[in-house]
């Protein structure tokens, strides 16, 4: 149970984080500067718990290209995805966002050279009319680049998700969220003479600014924690949870109310997503091993 509440909560607060760095945007922030302070916020706390739990803190040879991939899907998924948010709807950019278990389905289909069983194809028709529903009728007055940067982002995603399997072989998971974020930050960093760090101008931003950080930093220890206990396949299906977080929020604090039509849609996306994160039976996780 505790593996459960754990997975729910790092759902939760990584999805609130979505309209609150939009409410941030809107106070003068933008996607560069709050990409960089999360990542930046993180580090301390990961490499704060990996000493406390005496984890090896360096990089494992054998894990190098991996953490590369690693680090490069989770700069260029948040750039896509907070660049999305910026320009659209956070619910939409989060339903968007969400296609990326079908593309991680799709490649491993691909690598394993055998064809989805009748369930993940059902999954595909559902996540395909559900998207239909999404951004059918108001296609027109949707920000295309918005759409194409959180698609981007799922193409990123896809490519975190297909790194760390290997990485994990060789590295403690807190170790490895540490030195992701560290590369994310180096990533961010040479963009900031033609950027700038820009903070948000009101107090109010400002508390949204931070409360996103935070709710990212936390969101990614509890998501540690909680794949630790219930196993990647059962969290990945309570991941699920993350879209819904998002629709709810968006709607409180932004007033992002979608159509019912919209909304159905988007529940037909979580429904595959579910079907898709569905397996016989979780598989422990590996353990961290020295090899450093």
């Amino acid at each position: 149970m505790g593996g459960i509440v754990l997975c729910l909560v790092a759902a939760a607060l990584l999805g609130i984080q979505m309209p609150l760095a939009k409410l941030a945007f809107e106070a003068g922030s933008d996607t560069i500067s709050f990409s960089l302070f999360r990542s930046v916020m993180a580090v301390p706390v990961c490499f704060g718990l990996a000493a406390m739990q005496r984890y090896p803190l360096g990089i494992a040879k054998p894990a190098r290209w991996g953490l590369l991939g690693i680090a490069l899907g989770t700069a260029g998924l948040g750039f896509g995805y907070l660049g999305g948010v910026e320009r659209i709807p956070a619910s939409l950019a989060a339903l968007i966002f969400y296609t990326y278990p079908l593309l991680v389905l799709i490649v491993g289909a691909v690598q394993a050279r055998a064809i989805p069983g009748p369930k993940r194809i059902v999954a595909f028709i559902l996540a395909f009319v559900g998207l239909a529903a999404v951004f059918g009728p108001n296609f027109g007055g949707i920000d295309p680049l918005g759409v194409g940067l959180c698609i981007f982002a799922a193409v990123c995603a896809t490519v975190y998700f297909l790194c760390v399997p290997a990485a994990s072989r060789y590295m403690p998971g807190l170790t490895l969220m540490a030195w992701t974020n560290v590369g994310v930050a180096l990533l961010f960093i040479p963009a900031l003479p033609a950027n700038g760090f820009n903070l948000p101008q009101t107090g109010e931003g400002m508390a949204f600014f931070i409360t996103a950080g935070t709710f990212y930093a936390v969101g990614m220890t509890c998501a540690f924690y909680g794949i630790a206990k219930c196993g990647s396949e059962t969290s990945a299906m309570l991941f699920n949870f993350e879209p819904l977080s998002v629709l709810v929020v968006s709607a409180a604090l932004l007033g992002e109310i979608l159509t019912m039509g919209q909304y159905a849609g988007g529940v037909c996306v979580l429904i595959a997503l579910i079907l898709v994160s569905q397996r016989a039976a979780p598989k422990p996780p590996l353990p961290p091993t020295s090899d450093v």
